[in-house]
């Protein structure tokens, strides 16, 4: 059996990193072979597949130092790099949380050109600046789906409603996402159907 060495690992991180951050940048139309299917999502479309942002917030979910890592890579001028790269590979959205990096790098992809559409991941216990989130333009803001989880096991689903009653802004979607079975299943009861009630 082979083993992975850490240096290893850490080495093929971050040239895959560095390949989604590639030299193909530039406000070039999309070839045809590059358009991804899409589906409906409110007054909009988004593309099947959509950017994350684990690894620029440092979310590994492995080691602090793979955390620190990643963090230390995706500077504000990857990041920006980044969401352009992928707006060229025909992603349309990107969801992520609000940070002063985030905001930064995506002012800088729009003055660059980019029209990738954001879906704010945030929560009743996120410390974000709200009117800061909502002067992004986001097409969506998501309750954090491990936080819903979470809310839901400790009985205290209310704090969810609570917190996407709060999303008014026009064109802007409410959105509650979960990440395991039993929330699937709470979401189906009468409480569950409430939330955007």
């Amino acid at each position: 059996m082979r083993t992975i060495q850490r240096r290893s690992l850490l080495k093929s991180a971050l040239a895959a990193g560095v390949g989604l951050c590639g030299p193909r940048l530039g406000g070039a139309p999309l070839p045809d072979n590059k358009v991804l299917p899409s589906v409906p999502f409110g007054k909009t479309r988004l593309s099947r597949l959509i950017a994350g942002a684990n690894p620029i917030n440092g979310y590994g979910h492995s080691t602090r130092r793979m955390d620190d890592l990643m963090l230390n890579y995706f500077t504000t001028e990857r990041t920006t790099d980044f969401l352009l790269h992928c707006e060229q590979e025909g992603i349309t959205t990107w969801q992520t949380s609000w940070s002063p990096k985030v905001d930064q790098a995506l002012r800088a992809a729009r003055d660059r050109g980019s029209n990738i559409q954001l879906i704010l991941l945030a929560a009743e216990n996120d410390r974000s600046p709200w009117q800061k989130m909502l002067d992004l333009k986001p097409i969506a803001i998501c309750h954090h789906g491990g936080v819903t989880d979470t809310l839901v096991r400790a009985g205290q689903a209310q704090k969810i409603h609570d917190y996407v009653k709060r999303i008014k802004e026009p064109g802007c979607q409410r959105v509650c996402p979960l990440t395991t079975p039993t929330t699937l299943r709470w979401w189906r009861t009468p409480a569950g159907k409430m939330i955007f009630i």
